[in-house]
């Protein structure tokens, strides 16, 4: 069983290179991801989070890279999937992990189109499910 106590409320860089750690780029233009995490909600033995992310390259106007969708977690067998769609370009990858576990790979989509395809919402559907707790 999951323990739901131990659920993030704040997302750190910290674990990341020096190099991508916020605010370690001070003086050179870095995108702004806007990205929000709805309310968990529980029925059945499975949590379910609405995610919905964006963010645009901040060199030259571009448009947005988008995603969104839902992360389920079934606290009984560990069972994580993410079910959503992404655009068409670059490649996305989903990981997710459980009680401080090692990450699985819930989604990894390769392009489908060009920088073009940008404009618009996201507009791919994707998912993948695998199970956090390694059985």
């Amino acid at each position: 069983m999951l323990d739901a106590s131990s659920y993030p409320t704040e997302f750190s860089t910290s674990g990341l290179p020096k190099a991508l750690q916020r605010g370690s780029l001070a003086s050179s233009p870095r995108a702004t991801p806007r990205a929000e995490f709805g309310e968990a909600q529980y029925a059945n033995g499975i949590v379910t989070v609405h995610y919905v992310g964006a963010a645009s390259m901040p060199l030259l106007p571009s448009p947005d890279v988008d995603v969104n969708g839902s992360f389920s977690v079934n606290v009984e067998t560990g069972e994580v999937s993410f079910h959503g769609n992404v655009d068409v370009y670059p490649w996305y990858e989903v990981y997710a992990t459980v009680n401080n576990g090692a990450p699985v790979a819930l989604v990894q989509a390769a392009p489908t189109g060009t920088p073009e395809g940008l404009i618009g919402g996201a507009s791919v559907p994707v998912s993948g499910t695998a199970n956090a707790l390694g059985h």
